[in-house]
C-alpha cells in the first residue's frame, strides 16, 4: 500500500469568513525622555485589530421521541456565545447541499479480526447515503501512517473497491488520521457540508496529534464527526469501553455521533440512515461576532429552542476558536 502525504493547505478559522475589520489608531514611537503632549481623545494603549466573522453552524432538532423536527424558524432559536445571546443574520434549512464526505477507515492489528466488518459498515455507507451526481467521497485508511486510498468521487463502485483491498497492519493512530483528513481534505470555505465518518475501535497508540488538537482542526473546519465503534482485538469489557470516550469526545464535540457495531447489520443501516437524515435535515444558523485577532480563543457555543413544552433538543457542535491565526 502506498502511503501519500497529503497536500499542504492552508487552515482557515473554524467559521470565520472575514466581513471587515476596524483598527484602533496607534500612536506613534516616542522617545521616553522627551514625550510629545498627548492629543485629545488619544488612546494610550497599543494597537487592536478587530475582525467581524460570520459564525455558522448547522443544528438538528429534535423531539422527546427522538424525531428530527423541520419547519423550524429563526426566531425559534436563542444562540449564546461564550454565554452571550447573538442575533441571528443568517438562517436556512438545508436539505439538499452537497455533502463531502471523508471516510476515514482503522486498518490497524486491533482491528483485524473486525476489519470485514469495518468494511461492511464503508461499503453499506457508501451505498445508503451518497447521491449521485450530488454528494463526493474520499477514502482514507490508518494504521501507524495514513494513507490516501480514493480521492473524491461520486461513484459507489470505485469507494467500495477502494476499501475491499484494505488488510491490516500497524498501530493505531486515530488522532493523526482525523487531523490530517480535515486538515488537507475538508477545508473550511467549500460550498459543502463537510462530514468524517470514522470506523475504528477507538484506542489510539501511535498519533503524534493529541486528540485535543484534532478537535479543534475539526471545529476550525467546521467537520462533524460519526463514528461507527468496531471490537478491538481480543477486546474484554474493559478494553471496549476504553474506545468509547474517546469517540464520544470527538463526535459529541463535532456534533456528530456514534454507534457499536457488532455485527448487527440492522442496527448499522439504522444509524447510517439516521446520519443521512440528519445531514439534510440540518438547520444552518449564522451571526456576526466581533472579536480581537489578538487574542486566540476558545468560544462556548450553546443553541436551544424556544419551546413552551421543553421537549425540543438542539444538536450542534459545542464551540469554535476564533482569532489571530
Amino acid at each position: 500500500m502506498r502511503k501519500v502525504r497529503f497536500p499542504a493547505l492552508a487552515v482557515l478559522l473554524a467559521t470565520a469568513s472575514l466581513i471587515g475589520t476596524v483598527v484602533a489608531q496607534q500612536k506613534k514611537a516616542v522617545s521616553p525622555a522627551n514625550p510629545p503632549p498627548a492629543a485629545a481623545g488619544e488612546d494610550d494603549a497599543d494597537t487592536i485589530t478587530f475582525q467581524s466573522a460570520l459564525v455558522n453552524t448547522y443544528v438538528t432538532v429534535r423531539d422527546a421521541n427522538g424525531r428530527l423536527v423541520s419547519g423550524l424558524t429563526r426566531n425559534d432559536f436563542i444562540v449564546l456565545d461564550n454565554g452571550k445571546e447573538q442575533p441571528i443574520t443568517y438562517f436556512s434549512q438545508e436539505s439538499s447541499q452537497p455533502l463531502r464526505v471523508v471516510l476515514v477507515i482503522d486498518r490497524s492489528r486491533s482491528v483485524q479480526r473486525e476489519l470485514a466488518r469495518a468494511k461492511t459498515a464503508a461499503q453499506d455507507f457508501f451505498t445508503s447515503v451518497l447521491r449521485p451526481g450530488k454528494d463526493r467521497a474520499a477514502v482514507v485508511a490508518f494504521d501507524s501512517g495514513v494513507y490516501l486510498l480514493q480521492d473524491f468521487t461520486d461513484n459507489a463502485a470505485v469507494l467500495t473497491s477502494a476499501v475491499s483491498g484494505l488488510t491490516s497492519s500497524g498501530g493505531t493512530s486515530i488522532f493523526d488520521a482525523v487531523y490530517k483528513a480535515t486538515r488537507d481534505m475538508l477545508p473550511n470555505g467549500q460550498n459543502a457540508r463537510r462530514v468524517i465518518i470514522l470506523v475504528t475501535d477507538g484506542h489510539d497508540t501511535t498519533s503524534q496529534a493529541s486528540i485535543t488538537e484534532a478537535i479543534e482542526m475539526a471545529s476550525k473546519n467546521n467537520v462533524i464527526i460519526y463514528a461507527v465503534r468496531v471490537p478491538g482485538e481480543g477486546s474484554l469489557n474493559v478494553r471496549d469501553l476504553r474506545g468509547r470516550p474517546v469517540l464520544d469526545r470527538l463526535t459529541q464535540a463535532t456534533g456528530g455521533g456514534d454507534v457499536y457495531f457488532d455485527g448487527n447489520q440492522n442496527q448499522l443501516a439504522g444509524f447510517l440512515a439516521k446520519v443521512g437524515d440528519e445531514l439534510r435535515s440540518e438547520y444552518s444558523i449564522g451571526y456576526q461576532f466581533t472579536d480581537s485577532i489578538a487574542s486566540p480563543s476558545y468560544h462556548k457555543l450553546t443553541i436551544s429552542v424556544r419551546s413552551n413544552s421543553g421537549s425540543l433538543r438542539a444538536f450542534t457542535r459545542k464551540g469554535y476558536y476564533s482569532g489571530g491565526q
